[in-house]
């Protein structure tokens, strides 16, 4: 299972270093069919949606390390503006925290649901290679305030570091590209960090072997590790390879994922 894992984070790296993609869209469906394959969580004492909770809260506390890794980049090349950052991550940080709490309540298929409508998300802009134009200048803080924490929402109960929802939202608001990936990837620890506290404190009742709550060790070091020492290795490749066609190929198979995940949805 280690190499399983390992596997799983040196893709999720890769494929996010080289496509721009977070590493949590290919990390949790990856590990919810490990989990119901092999059965880690089908215990009779535990709720139906223990497995995904489990793959989800493990995401967001693997994601720590690599957006941890990426927003200290971003600190070096001085590409963060910090009077956003102000601004979204208190917000993001509470919408992941609070998506655990939700998660824990909502039946395994609304979650399997919630996860297949996101992917399709995301293979829907790789494959039209689609972001929102800028069109306006940036909102209130209230405004900002609704937009961030529902990222945040979304980002913790998909387990993403919140790059899909904040880059488009940046743009959107007439930022540039640059500067809008910098903020997402600063943005993201904090969501990562949020969500996996969340994910922790909400499975602290659960006993189960080299379990943090619903942080499972085993998979997260492995994903981790592999995922931070893979990561630089996709964003090398990104500058010598076209990415329009990898992008369509990537979301192809986000398609047949997100079809693997309302499949299970509808079996479970």
């Amino acid at each position: 299972m280690t190499l399983a894992y390992v596997a799983i984070g040196a893709s999720a790296g890769f494929l996010g270093g080289l496509l721009g993609v977070g590493g949590g869209v290919i990390v949790v469906p990856a590990l919810i069919f490990i989990f119901e394959t092999t059965g880690q969580f089908s215990s009779s004492d535990l709720s139906p949606n223990v497995l995904v909770l489990f793959a989800t809260g493990t995401s967001m506390a693997s994601i720590i390390f690599t957006t941890g890794s990426s927003a200290v980049a971003q600190m070096r090349r001085r590409n963060i503006d910090w009077s956003m950052v102000q601004i979204w991550m208190p917000m993001l940080m509470i919408g992941a925290f609070a998506s655990s709490y939700i998660a824990k309540f909502m039946p395994i298929q609304l979650l399997k649901g919630f996860i297949g409508t996101f992917l399709i998300f995301v293979a829907f802009v790789l494959l039209l290679n689609k972001l929102p134009q800028s069109k306006r200048n940036r909102p209130s803080i209230v405004p900002t305030a609704m937009v961030a924490s529902t990222g945040g929402l979304v980002s913790g109960l998909v387990g993403i570091g919140g790059g899909n929802v904040v880059v488009p939202s940046l743009l959107y608001f007439k930022t540039p590209v640059i500067r809008a990936a910098a903020v997402a990837s600063t943005c993201g620890f904090g969501v990562a960090v949020s969500g996996a506290i969340g994910y922790f404190l909400n499975g602290s009742v659960i006993e189960h072997p080299w379990a943090l709550g619903y942080i499972y060790l085993p998979a997260l070091l492995p994903i981790a590790v592999a995922n931070t020492i893979c990561a630089p290795i996709g964003v090398h490749f990104a500058q010598r390879v076209p990415s329009d066609r990898l992008k369509k190929i990537f979301g192809g198979m986000m398609c047949v994922v997100s079809l693997f995940m309302f499949y299970s949805m509808i079996s479970s």
